[in-house]
């Protein structure tokens, strides 16, 4: 066994190559393991970006279903009263022959005007429903900002595509394709804003 002269003793060369070798270990792991990654500010324009689309798209959601739900509700309560409707007049025609006129022109607006309600309806269901689908695809065709497994809540129970990790971009690049998503949804309420009532 060689030994090895250090401040006056005598130590084993082995034992001195490890002992080295583990400070030397630990000093470089306690530095990187304190040592945490800040984001530049970009990054971090494109992390409150994302989070703030996120939230648009849960209220974008929600508007859409609260919609619908009223739309269907319209549909559903307008059939009924077409239905209702229609069976009193076949009732009432039999009754009473010689109706005046002025009464079938009155009712036959009042009927043209449903109509048309009902017709407005449907169309904005179909638009509501049309978005809601469009909303459902952009949101499983998110793009993960680096450092991020999910984008959304699990809670639904349906399927997720958890996006696309493309850390391999710069910090401009994420802000850049965060700013399209942002647009796509964006555009999304504009046309919701758009529908009359």
């Amino acid at each position: 066994m060689k030994l090895i002269y250090t401040d006056s003793q005598f130590v084993p060369r082995w034992l001195s190559g490890l002992t080295l070798s583990m400070a030397l270990i630990a000093m470089i792991s306690t530095g990187l393991g304190c040592a945490s990654h800040e984001d530049s500010a970009t990054m971090k324009e494109a992390r409150a970006l994302n989070e703030e689309t996120q939230a648009l798209a849960r209220q974008l959601e929600t508007r859409l279903d609260v919609i619908a739900d009223d739309l269907t509700a319209r549909l559903k309560q307008a059939s009924h009263a077409s239905s209702a409707e229609h069976s009193a007049e076949h009732s009432a025609e039999h009754a009473e022959v010689h109706a005046e006129e002025h009464a079938e022109d009155a009712s036959e607006s009042v009927e043209h005007t449903a109509g048309l309600a009902e017709l407005h309806w449907a169309e904005n269901l179909e638009v509501i429903e049309s978005l809601g689908d469009r909303l459902a695809a952009w949101s499983a065709n998110q793009v993960l900002l680096p450092g991020q497994t999910c984008n959304h809540d699990h809670g639904d129970g349906h399927a997720h595509n958890h996006g696309t990790a493309m850390n391999d971009l710069s910090d401009e690049d994420h802000l850049e394709l965060q700013e399209a998503i942002r647009a796509e949804l964006d555009a999304m309420i504009a046309e919701l804003d758009k529908l009359t009532p």
